[in-house]
Parts: structure tokens; C-alpha cells; sequence
């Protein structure tokens, strides 16, 4: 099992399951850190530098770049179509919300083998964000995951990721840094587009 798994495994217990979680991001989210530290810590940095702006590696990471803008689209399809969810979710109050939420980390996190993983890079999968001002946090990430300004998919910000990845700081990143932060990037909205998603759907 990956050491980005969380215990106890969300089958027997996904509260305490997103609790861990919980506590390892705020940790690693409180962390100031300088680009280089951080971005080698990242999951997925250990690959060779010369594979990473490889053109078959780039061509994989324009592939995913295009499930996200697929995934982006789906959900703005469907806000669009149900303009009655944002009403229902805050009505709905902070114990059924926090259900469909959980449902949604779980839902996400079992698609595909690494998905949890995807986790680690995401502060907004915690509930005190997603629950913040009677449900409006949710409503804000996903109206923020909405109508990706194709080819391009919708990227959402997050100061201290941000930080982390060095955005704003190009003169310390090599292209093969730019190339890991850019994937890393891509596998964290796709794990927040996905988690709306699954939610919304649960």
C-alpha cells in the first residue's frame, strides 16, 4: 500500500479515514518550504528528469490534461442543468452534506488505483473548506472546476499550493520542474473535479 494511503482504510471507517487525511494536509500545507524542497517531495518526482520531458511522457500529460477539460465540462453541463443544486446543498444541512462529501472522497478515491494518492495535494478535500458558510464552500470549488476555457482546463488556486509549486518564482525552475509541477497540477484538479463530481452525483 502507498505511503499516501491513509488508515483506517476508508472501507472500514471513512470517517476516521478523511480524518487522517485531514491532519496530514493541514500539516503539510502549514509547512513553508523552499520550490526545490517541496517540489522533490511531491509524488511522482522520484522519475528521471530526462523521462519527465520525454515526448511520450508530455504526450501522457496532454492526455490527462484533456480528461480534465472533459471532467470540467460534464460537471458545468450539469450545475447548468440543475439550477436548483446550489439551494438543496445548503439546505440540506451539515450532517447530510458531510455524507455526500465523504461519499464523494470514497467514490473518487476507489475510480482508479492512484486516485487517492491525488489526495495530497489537495487542502480544499477538507470539510471545514467544503462546509464553510453553510455549504458555500463546495458550491464556490465547484463553481471555480466550471466552464474550462478550452483546450485549457479550469485550474483552480490555492496560495499555499501555489507557493509550494513555486508559482510566480519561474527563475528557480528548470523546464523538467515545470514540466513536473504543471503534472502535478493537472492530478490535483482532477482530483478536486472528480470529488465534485461523485458528490454532486451521490
Amino acid at each position: 500500500m502507498s505511503s499516501l494511503r491513509m488508515e483506517p482504510h476508508y472501507s472500514k471507517d471513512r470517517k476516521r479515514w478523511n480524518q487522517a487525511w485531514e491532519r496530514s494536509l493541514k500539516s503539510k500545507f502549514a509547512l513553508r518550504r523552499n520550490y526545490i524542497d517541496a517540489i522533490l517531495d511531491l509524488p511522482g518526482a522520484a522519475l528521471p528528469m530526462e523521462l519527465l520531458t520525454s515526448s511520450a511522457h508530455l504526450v501522457t500529460m496532454q492526455s490527462s490534461r484533456d480528461e480534465l477539460v472533459n471532467l470540467e465540462r460534464d460537471l458545468t453541463s450539469y450545475l447548468n442543468n440543475h439550477t436548483g443544486f446550489e439551494g438543496a446543498w445548503q439546505a440540506a444541512g451539515a450532517a447530510r452534506r458531510e455524507e455526500l462529501i465523504l461519499e464523494g472522497l470514497v467514490r473518487s478515491c476507489d475510480a482508479v488505483a492512484d486516485m487517492e494518492d491525488r489526495r495530497v495535494n489537495c487542502p480544499e478535500s477538507c470539510l471545514d473548506f467544503l462546509q464553510r458558510d453553510n455549504g458555500r464552500g463546495f458550491i464556490d470549488l465547484a463553481n471555480a472546476l466550471s466552464d474550462p476555457p478550452e483546450p485549457e482546463p479550469r485550474i483552480v488556486p490555492h496560495p499555499a499550493y501555489d507557493a509550494l509549486i513555486g508559482v510566480g518564482d519561474a527563475t528557480k525552475r528548470t523546464p523538467a520542474h515545470k514540466v513536473l509541477a504543471r503534472m502535478k497540477t493537472i492530478t490535483r484538479n482532477f482530483f478536486l473535479a472528480m470529488m465534485v463530481w461523485n458528490t454532486v452525483l451521490a
